[in-house]
């Protein structure tokens, strides 16, 4: 049985009440992404686009027009055709082609086939971030790893395991985030160890997001209740941006594929405006908003 949460009432939570009034008309607020990625001015949305898998090529620092043709992608020609920084004595660079590579051999490794890949790029590709999904244990999600990576020193290489909606290509992510502390010496083994811990415990991962998924299903929302999240996702929490908000209202009035009176479907309209998130922010994002509505599950 589904149970209802009634919202804040005026006495108890003044803040959330300020929010409400002002979600809209209130400029946003910078948010810092704490432990994970120095914030950056937003550019344009990047491009996500699915692509077809290609072999690993003999060198991580040359990479082939034909390489690149089979990508298929304007994202990934960007995250490509960017210059590896050179190596110093504090610091090794860890091409994203590695990277992706490094991803796809850990999964294959322990039998888990890629359905798909996807990526997105900042500044010009110093900054990516991909996830690739193998196939579920249900109908509804799929298994996935996201990873990122940055050339001009703005974050750490990272890895999360997590889940994507089927019927929207949404992501969910929710903690145990891992990172290379830093980049120095043999950069590609420690990225493997840490990738093949992550791959060990990606259905642990799934596993975990479906029953966060079921909470979300359970607790219903009205129209008050709506606007008070929003508000405090914009204005209090800084998880989403002012055109975010805006694709959000967008979701909640066409209700394609979420429209049950529930938090996961409202869960889903923020995910879906969270696509348009900066690459180097995209994991972090993720994860404050799984927190944030599991908070109120």
């Amino acid at each position: 049985m589904k149970k209802q949460v009634q919202p804040q009432t005026a006495g108890t939570q003044p803040a959330k009440r300020k929010a409400r009034r002002i979600a809209v008309a209130a400029a946003p607020i910078a948010s810092i992404e704490a432990a994970l990625v120095v914030e950056a001015p937003a550019p344009t949305p990047p491009a996500v686009v699915v692509v077809a898998e290609v072999a690993a090529p003999e060198s991580v620092h040359q990479v082939t027009p034909a390489e690149r043709q089979a990508f298929r992608s304007e994202a990934l020609e960007l995250i490509l055709s960017a210059q590896v920084p050179a190596s110093t004595k504090t610091y090794s660079p860890l091409s994203h082609l590695d990277l992706i590579n490094s991803v796809k051999e850990q999964l294959d490794k322990r039998g888990l086939v890629v359905k798909d890949e996807r990526y997105s790029e900042n500044r010009k590709g110093q900054q990516m971030f991909g996830h690739v999904t193998v196939q579920g244990l249900n109908g509804e999600q799929d298994m996935c790893l996201g990873f990122r990576n940055s050339y001009d020193k703005s974050m750490q290489v990272g890895v999360v395991g997590g889940s994507r909606v089927i019927v929207c290509s949404n992501m969910m992510f929710a903690g145990d985030f891992k990172a290379l502390q830093m980049h120095q010496g043999n950069v590609v083994q420690e990225l493997n160890t840490m990738l093949g811990k992550a791959a060990d415990r990606l259905e642990d991962h799934y596993r975990k997001l479906q029953a966060d998924s079921d909470r979300l299903k359970q607790v219903e929302v009205n129209p008050r209740l709506i606007h008070e999240i929003l508000g405090e996702l914009f204005y209090s929490e800084s998880v989403v941006s002012e055109a975010q908000l805006r694709i959000i209202r967008g979701e909640l009035r066409e209700q394609t594929n979420f429209g049950n009176g529930t938090l996961w479907d409202i869960y889903n309209h923020t995910t879906e405006a969270l696509k348009t998130t900066p690459s180097g922010l995209i994991i972090g994002r993720h994860i404050e908003a799984h927190q944030f509505y599991l908070a109120r599950a």
